[in-house]
This record gives C-alpha cells, structure tokens and sequence, in this order.
C-alpha cells in the first residue's frame, strides 16, 4: 500500500504539468486503490485485531486518532509547504513521506498470526501487561534470543 503510493506521488510528481491530465487522474487513481491497502489496513484492522478485548475499542480510538491528527496537520501546513516548494514539490514530498510510512509501519507492526492472536486473547483477559511481549514474541525467537533476554528487552 505505501510503496504503491509513493511510486504513484512520485510518477505524478514528476510528471506534474508535462503529462495529459488523463494520465495523471488514474496514476492518482491507483495511488486511492493502494491507499486502502496500506494506511487503511494499518488504521483500521490491524488495530482491531491485535489489541486486547478489554481495551480494543479505546485503543482503536487513539489509533484512529493518531491517523486523524497526522491528516490535520498535513491539511493544516499544505498551504504553506505548496507556496514554498510548489505543487511538483508536494508531490514528490508527498512520496517521501510515504516511503517514511512504509519504513515505520514494518518497525512497529507486530508479526502476528490466528496462533498469536488467540494466546493474547487467554493471557490478557485480566492482565493486558503481556501484550507487547506476547505479540513480538516470534521477532525476538527469530532473533535467536532467549526468553530471559526477550523479557528484558520489553520491559
């Protein structure tokens, strides 16, 4: 989703005032397509999924409002970043941002499968303190670390 819409900013981007607006409408129509599976999937199910019953929808909350005040501010300085650097500029720019996006969402996304899902789901009925480790468990196995050193590193 990201990398599909950075390369759909950048094509536009450099583009921007040589290309048919044809051309660009559906280069920016397809950029919306991987919207929905990159940002979209991060904001919404992925939040969903992953945190605890007990705190799911306050959770999803500040997720959803997180992704709400990201678009506010980059709303709220458009006007002045466009005068500064153009509209060719904001694209490209644009495009960058979203490969930081795509860099940040596979450093924070926790791995997780129907397995993980189901054991937070036992261990955090009463006690959501568990979750960050259960959910980054298989990093740290993959890593080759023991459970004494995983613990650490998540306290």
């Amino acid at each position: 989703g990201f990398l599909g819409m950075a390369i759909c900013l950048f094509l536009v981007g450099v583009s921007f005032g040589s290309s048919p607006q044809f051309v660009l409408v559906v280069i920016f129509g397809l950029q919306k397509i991987f919207d929905s599976a990159g940002p979209g999937a991060t904001t919404f199910i992925i939040p969903g999924e992953i945190f605890p019953t007990a705190v799911r929808a306050t959770c999803h909350g500040a997720s959803s409002a997180a992704g709400k005040l990201g678009a506010f501010v980059g709303m709220y300085f458009f006007p002045t970043v466009e005068r500064a650097i153009g509209y060719r500029g904001v694209l490209l720019l644009g495009g960058a941002l979203l490969l930081g996006g795509l860099l940040l969402t596979l450093a924070f996304t926790p791995p997780y499968d129907e397995e993980s899902l189901r054991r937070l789901d036992e261990e955090t009925k009463h006690d959501i303190a568990q979750t960050t480790d259960i959910l980054w468990e298989s990093t740290y196995d993959s890593m080759g670390s023991s459970e004494e050193e995983s613990d650490s590193v998540c306290e």
